[in-house]
C-alpha cells in the first residue's frame, strides 16, 4: 500500500493528511515540517521533514518516483524484535585501516546504559583487493594516426580509492611486440 501522490503546490496539511493514510495500516501517526517553505506550500527544491509517530514499528518502504529527490533516514524510527531478523542496524563507515576492529554496542534507557553486547564474529578485519576491469570499455578511430577510448570505472574498486588507470595497446593481441607502448 502506498500514499497518494504528493504534488509540488500542496499544503503541508494536504501532504500530512495523504501520507497519514499508512495509519491505517498500523504504523501510526506521520507529521510533516518543511522548514525551507515560504508559507504552507511546497516548491521545488524544498526539503520536507517527515515525523513517524508510531511506537509499533518502522513504515513499509517508501517510494519516490522523482529522480531527482534525495531521501535520507535522519533519526531511525521504533523496530518490533521479529525472531531470526535484526531489528536495527547501523554502517560504521570512514574506516581506513586494515587492521582488526573490535565492534560492541550498549543500549540506553532512561534509567542509563546497560552492559555492552560484543559483536560477532570479532574481530572483523577490513581488506582491499584490485578492482574489477573498466566497464563500458570502447575504442573508435578518431583520425588516420589516433584511436579514440572510453571507459567507465569498474563496478568495485576493491576498497580503496582508484589510483591511476594504465592504457596498453599493441599490434598484437597478446601485448608483446612492444609496438606501443602504455600510457
Amino acid at each position: 500500500e502506498t500514499s497518494s501522490v504528493i504534488h509540488l503546490g500542496d499544503s503541508i496539511m494536504k501532504v500530512e493528511e495523504k501520507l497519514n493514510t499508512f495509519g491505517k495500516i498500523g504504523v501510526g501517526k506521520i507529521s510533516v515540517t518543511c522548514p525551507s517553505c515560504a508559507g504552507d506550500t511546497i516548491s521545488s527544491g524544498d526539503t520536507i521533514l517527515l515525523h513517524f509517530m508510531s511506537h509499533r514499528g518502522d513504515i513499509p518502504p517508501v517510494d519516490v518516483s522523482d529522480p531527482g529527490a534525495i531521501v535520507n533516514e535522519v533519526i531511525g524510527g521504533n523496530s518490533q524484535f521479529v525472531v531470526g531478523r535484526s531489528s536495527y542496524s547501523t554502517i560504521i563507515s570512514g574506516l581506513t585501516s586494515v587492521k582488526d576492529w573490535y565492534v560492541r554496542i550498549f543500549a540506553y534507557n532512561g534509567i542509563g546504559g546497560g552492559r555492552p553486547g560484543m559483536a560477532w564474529p570479532s574481530p572483523m578485519r577490513l581488506f582491499a583487493v584490485a578492482p574489477q576491469p573498466p566497464e563500458n570499455v570502447h575504442v573508435e578511430v578518431e583520425s588516420s594516426r589516433s584511436l579514440r577510448l572510453s571507459w567507465d570505472r569498474p563496478i568495485s574498486i576493491g576498497g580503496v580509492d582508484l589510483s591511476s588507470f594504465i592504457i596498453e595497446y599493441d599490434t598484437i593481441p597478446s601485448f608483446k611486440s612492444r609496438n606501443g607502448s602504455p600510457l
